[in-house]
């Protein structure tokens, strides 16, 4: 930078001369326009510019905050009716799909129905899935229904099983 920009001379009023580049064109356009000298008018292009920024910036957090409060009553109801929810009450078995996220996680329910119980390895097969990912879905199943529970020892003679604990009603 030159000695002027380290230097910079403030009129008796507190403004800052600005020198700057523009092409031919653009000082033409800007000395069509009629009743402001060019001075004013890049004044007045700069102030609007940062204005109209500052407002899109506050419009973009108003509704990042909008969004995040819906999010927080959708969570807080969730979890209320979670909370409501109570391992002795446990859901009938028609209203565990609500609870599926996809096809996989209505295979699950499916067998669990029919057979009451399964094994992770079982489910391995049949959804061509890891290991990983049918217990990661199994454990979520459980927290939201809390109608099926996994069992590490034996269970009528099997060992290591998800069991459905419906009650039918």
């Amino acid at each position: 930078m030159g000695e002027l920009d380290k230097t910079r001379q403030t009129d008796s009023d507190g403004k800052v001369t600005l020198c700057i580049k523009i092409s031919k064109n653009l000082l033409k356009k800007i000395d069509e326009v009629k009743g402001i000298s060019r001075s004013e008018f890049v004044r007045k292009a700069i102030i609007e510019k940062l204005n109209s920024s500052e407002n899109t910036t506050l419009k973009e957090i108003t509704l990042l905050r909008n969004k995040i409060n819906s999010l927080e009553k959708r969570v807080k109801s969730l979890e209320i009716e979670l909370k409501s929810r109570s391992v002795s009450e446990p859901l009938s078995e028609d209203s565990l799909y609500r609870f599926c996220r996809d096809d996989k996680d209505r295979k699950i329910i499916s067998i669990l129905r029919e057979n009451g119980y399964v094994k992770t390895t079982d489910l391995e097969t049949v959804l061509g899935l890891k290991r990983r990912q049918i217990t990661n879905r199994l454990k979520r199943l459980a927290l939201v229904t809390k109608a099926i529970e996994f069992v590490p020892g034996y269970r009528n003679g099997i060992k290591k099983a998800w069991w459905l604990i419906v009650e039918n009603k």
